[in-house]
């Protein structure tokens, strides 16, 4: 029998346990929702999440447009500027409440 929880490493988690959760400041403000994973090193030595995008409506970070080496029609690009870009930021991991 293969049990996938397994196959972790101490003091891993899956990136589908953290996105979408809510994401809270180390004094407790709430900041949104967790959106992507920014993380930092090497699939064979291993990732290190470095931060999270937190967007305040989730469905603006699912486009991409986020980013800036989105390219797409020249509409969406200026559109995602001015309505997404707005509800959506990155934050360090050190700067999040781990306790939750």
């Amino acid at each position: 029998m293969n049990d996938q929880s397994t196959d972790r490493v101490v003091g891993s988690i899956r990136a589908g346990d953290l996105i979408g959760r809510p994401a809270y400041a180390r004094g407790g403000t709430r900041l949104g929702t967790i959106a992507d994973l920014i993380v930092d090193g090497d699939i064979r030595t291993g990732l290190r999440v470095t931060g999270v995008v937190v967007a305040r409506r989730p469905w603006g970070r699912l486009l991409g447009y986020e980013r800036g080496q989105a390219t797409g029609p020249w509409l969406l690009q200026a559109l995602a500027r001015v309505v997404m870009h707005r509800r959506v930021r990155t934050i360090r991991w050190d700067e999040l409440d781990h306790a939750g």
